[in-house]
Parts: C-alpha cells; sequence; structure tokens
C-alpha cells in the first residue's frame, strides 16, 4: 500500500491498532506526515460531530537510529532485542536509561523492556 493511501485509511479510521513493519526506511528522518502519525495518533480525534478514539501506533524496526528521534521519544513503550552500539546509544538518549546500552551484548532471544517512566526488565521469547 502506498503511504498516501495508507494514511487516508488511517486518518479516517477510529481506535486500530497501526503497525509501521521496517519503519526506518518507510518514515526516513524528516517524513512530516509520518510524524504526525507518531505523535498526533493516539489523541482523540473530532470527526462529524464526535470525538473518535486515537490509535494505538507500533513502529517496528532494525535500525532505530535510522528513524526520527521524534517518533523514538513519542513511543510509550519499548522492547530493544541485540544491536549495534549506535542504535543502543540513539535508544538510550530518547528513553534516558543507561541499561539500553547493554543491548549490544543481548543474545539470541533475548530483549530489554521498558515503558516511559518505569523501571527496565529483561526478557526472552520462547522459541
Amino acid at each position: 500500500m502506498e503511504q498516501e493511501e495508507f494514511l487516508r485509511v488511517v486518518w479516517a479510521s477510529q481506535s486500530c491498532d497501526v503497525f509501521v513493519d521496517e519503519a526506518g526506511d518507510m518514515i526516513g528522518h524528516y517524513d512530516k506526515l509520518m510524524i504526525q502519525l507518531a505523535s498526533r495518533g493516539r489523541h482523540f480525534q473530532w470527526r462529524e460531530g464526535v470525538y473518535g478514539g486515537g490509535h494505538n501506533c507500533y513502529f517496528i524496526m532494525q535500525r532505530p537510529a535510522m528513524c526520527s528521534p521524534t517518533i523514538r521519544t513519542q513511543c510509550k513503550k519499548l522492547y530493544a532485542f541485540q544491536q549495534d552500539i549506535e542504535d543502543a546509544i540513539a535508544l538510550k538518549k530518547a528513553w534516558g536509561h543507561e541499561e539500553l546500552l547493554q543491548a549490544p551484548a543481548l543474545g539470541q532471544g533475548e530483549y530489554i523492556y521498558c515503558e516511559r517512566f518505569h523501571a527496565m526488565q529483561r526478557g526472552r521469547v520462547l522459541f
């Protein structure tokens, strides 16, 4: 689906789970329309005389450093798997957790999970 059509469907809908896979490639650093989705998609919206529910937006990416800092800071929850130090530094800057610098040392299936203003947790995906 083309970005324009995707965004038309998103903004015409209410209370959806919106998944953007390969967000680093799909959004880039300066795509204003997708940044607006990250910063305003969760809010209630006025349509046809009623307030509608906002969206839950999920940005899935291999390289967080490739994605806009605005999008990284708008996210409420983070699952960080093994990645290089550049990406771990970008996440640490956005989330303020020193522990994210440990992400390059994570093993297969291990992850670091955190929510804004909460303690971080480590976990493992069961295969």
